[in-house]
């Protein structure tokens, strides 16, 4: 059996795929042991070509699978999940790449301390040619003992992207655990129902992944209403919190998480992304705060956080704007310094 599995969405991506198979197939970590699955989502550039090269070049190692219709990234990973033999399983995006040692430095952690999970930090590569770290601590860390379902502590850490982390493959499979389809932001919603589940946890303090900034991706875009699907993963998010019973054990972190992703983050995305930040999308956003979380005002980590951004906003939700306001209030929120 596969040590690893990788699985790649592919769509369009003819100018960066070479360079990430290229680290993949360089790791050093046998490449017998890892299974590189491509997932190409009916690209209707060269991709598929460059990936039929890769294919018959490792063909011990790669498998590709090329879709007929697009299915956007989540349909894709899942189809990848479906194949995945691997002990492991991980997540690359096809217009990144990753560091040599990236897996060999995982898994090894991964036998050493029988993780569920193992993650690493990741460079922030941008167009102009600056590579940002993620910010680091000094020592690698370890956690180990119930999972967030079973009464451990609420993995606050591994909410997020999926690139950076492998995870124990039979997790996934028994717990059922898929990407959302036909939505973006899916791996939020994919990797913080995995924390859930997860008892032993090690982090390396490298950055191991190199995060492609590409100002045509989909999150990165201006004006591209998927962006807003970020609301609907929210709201998945909270029904399988339901389900699970999470949101009567964790009820202030999770509040937390759903102002940060849901309210915040769209607010700073509709004003620095949109020409015109949709004043619907904030009144929909306004009401389901207030079904979901009527008294979200006796939160302490959400009215207390420290952040004064997140203070203003907060402040904004008893303001009533009408469209004109709202526009107005938008401008000025645009203009104001960020950390």
């Amino acid at each position: 059996m596969k040590e690893i599995s990788i699985i790649v969405p592919c769509y369009n991506v003819e100018k960066y795929i070479d360079q990430c198979v290229q680290s993949l197939v360089n790791q050093t970590f046998s490449l017998e042991k890892m299974e590189l699955i491509f997932v190409d989502d009916a690209s209707t550039d060269t991709t598929l070509e460059h990936l039929k090269v890769w294919e018959q070049e490792y063909s011990d190692s790669i498998l590709l699978i090329a879709c007929d219709q697009n299915g956007r990234q989540g349909t894709a990973r899942n189809i990848g999940m479906q194949y995945a033999q691997g002990k492991y399983i991980g997540f690359v995006d096809a217009d990144d790449w990753v560091e040599p040692e990236m897996f060999e430095s995982m898994l090894q952690k991964a036998e050493e301390y029988d993780c569920d999970m193992v993650s690493c930090h990741a460079y922030r590569n941008r167009e102009d040619g600056q590579q940002i770290p993620e910010i680091t601590q000094e020592k690698d860390w370890f956690l180990c003992g119930q999972s967030a379902l079973e009464g451990g502590n609420w993995p606050s850490e591994f909410i997020g992207s999926v690139w950076s982390r492998i995870y124990r493959r039979k997790i996934l499979v028994d717990n059922q655990i898929y990407f959302p389809e036909q939505l973006c932001y899916e791996d939020n919603y994919f990797a913080t129902i995995a924390a859930m589940y997860c008892r032993s946890i090690y982090h390396l303090e490298r950055c191991l992944y190199h995060y492609r900034e590409n100002d045509t991706s989909t999150t990165l875009a201006r004006n591209n209403v998927w962006l807003f699907d970020r609301l609907e993963i929210e709201l998945l998010k909270l029904e399988e919190f339901r389900k699970l019973q999470l949101l009567e054990r964790f009820p202030e972190e999770i509040e937390k998480n759903f102002f940060e992703l849901y309210y915040f983050n769209t607010m700073y995305m509709m004003a620095t992304r949109f020409d015109t930040p949709s004043y619907g999308i904030f009144q929909r956003m306004e009401q389901q705060i207030r079904t979901q979380f009527p008294n979200y005002k006796s939160n302490k980590s959400v009215m207390e956080s420290g952040n004064p951004v997140w203070d203003l906003l907060l402040k904004v939700l008893d303001c009533h704007f009408t469209k004109e306001q709202f526009e107005n209030f938008m401008k000025k929120y645009a203009a104001l310094p960020r950390n």
